[in-house]
Formats: C-alpha cells, structure tokens, sequence
C-alpha cells in the first residue's frame, strides 16, 4: 500500500510530498485465511448428512441445512428466525429453553438436551447437541447446534 501526501511545512506551500509504503502482506494473508475458513465450514455445513443449525443467543435459528430440513420436515425458510423452542413439544420447550441459555453461559462447553419435535419429519425425539462460538473472545456470538439421534417414530 502507497500512501502519497503533500508535504506542507510551517504552513506555506510546497511542491514536496511525503510518501509512506506500507506492507499489508500479512494483512491479506490474514484475509485469505479467513475466506478459506468460511468457505470450509459452509462446505461441512451444508454438506453434512446430519442435522446442523446456528443460533442467536435469544434461541432463534439463523441458518439450517438440508439434513435439518430433512429431519424436522420443513424448508430452511419455515425454521429461520424462529426460537428453536417451537419446534418441541410444549412439554421440552422450558428445557431446550434452558440448554440454549446454558450453552451460551458456558462457551467451549457442549450442552446436550432430548426433545420430542412437534413437525412433521420422520424423527419423533430428538437428541441435539449446542455448543456455543464466541468471535472476539467475549460474549457467544451464535450457537451450533447438532441432531445428534433423530429416533424415528415407533423405536
């Protein structure tokens, strides 16, 4: 990167300038890294033969995949922004409840919970596992969630 900038001293005009180089070599090594990353991890998530969701921290789907879709029974645009909640029978949804507000309370920490779903897809419970992902370091940005066992009706 090439900065160019007039040179003014004691505030009378010039005709010099001041130019700075500075190497972003690292900078865009960095950059391409991270585009790898993301690529890598929507390549598994959209991939996966099993049930994969991302949360916001108030429990509501931001992202699902097809494996999902396939399990609950409905497309991706029927479960976005949607509290994951509502998709249990009301009798689980204070304990998913809880395990979304859990997960979120202890980052790095995988919190599973069991649930019977309300949808209309070929599993009637559920086991999900949610693990929590933090961007700065702080506070969890979003969830992940796993269908760990959908138990198909009748077993």
């Amino acid at each position: 990167l090439v900065r160019i900038q007039p040179y003014i001293g004691a505030g009378h005009p010039t005709d010099s300038l001041v130019i700075t180089f500075v190497d972003i070599t690292e900078r865009n090594h960095v950059e391409v890294a991270l585009k790898d990353s993301e690529l890598r991890f929507r390549s598994i998530f959209h991939r996966s033969g099993v049930g994969m969701f991302t949360l916001d921290p108030q429990g509501r789907i931001e992202s699902a995949n097809a494996a999902l879709e396939r399990v609950f029974g409905l497309a991706e645009d029927a479960l976005l922004d949607h509290g994951i909640d509502e998709y249990v029978s009301e009798g689980d949804q204070e304990q998913v409840r809880h395990a979304v507000a859990r997960a979120f309370e202890t980052r790095d920490h995988e919190v599973r919970v069991r649930a019977q779903l309300t949808t209309d897809g070929p599993a009637s419970e559920v086991d999900f596992s949610l693990l929590s992902v933090s961007l700065d370091g702080d506070a969890a940005a979003y969830a992940i969630g796993i269908v760990l066992a959908p138990i198909p009706e009748g077993t």
